[in-house]
């Protein structure tokens, strides 16, 4: 045999091993700085807050939402609280109250378009579940914000 040759292909092979050494050298040191993959339940959990932000002022339910990301309600209701402690529709409750405060510190909205424009069809619920959640009737809670503005 060719020493000449046999040297020769000895040189491609090693070199063909350092091109590879190199390369699986780039990826370890890429994959420590590249963001995880989101799994599926923090995609359903993203999805279902989006869906909650762009229509808390209609009436969705806990059916609407799930089915809007193809799950069963049990298994989204469940998932739901297991990663925020919380269950959707307390979530819910929370997030067209905060919007609600908003409402009722910076426009001239009455209480009753106010239920409207975060879902609630019924303006007496409405201030039911407000007084709940932050401990004083809206009609109040508009009124400390009035007085402090004079």
């Amino acid at each position: 045999m060719n020493t000449t040759f046999t040297l020769k292909k000895a040189s491609e092979i090693r070199l063909t091993g350092l091109v590879y050494l190199f390369f699986s050298e780039l990826i370890e040191q890429n994959s420590d700085n590249t963001p995880k993959m989101e799994s599926s339940q923090d995609v359903y959990l993203r999805k279902s807050m989006e869906y909650i932000e762009k229509n808390y002022f209609q009436n969705i339910t806990i059916e609407n939402i799930a089915s809007n990301l193809g799950l069963s309600r049990n298994y989204f209701s469940a998932m739901f609280k297991d990663n925020f402690n919380i269950s959707p529709k307390e979530y819910i409750t929370e997030y067209r109250m905060e919007k609600a405060c908003e409402l009722l510190k910076g426009s001239n909205l009455s209480v009753k378009e106010i239920s409207f424009c975060v879902g609630y069809i019924d303006p007496l619920y409405f201030s039911k579940a407000f007084k709940k959640v932050k401990c004083c009737p809206p009609q109040k809670y508009k009124a400390s914000f009035l007085q402090t503005e004079l």
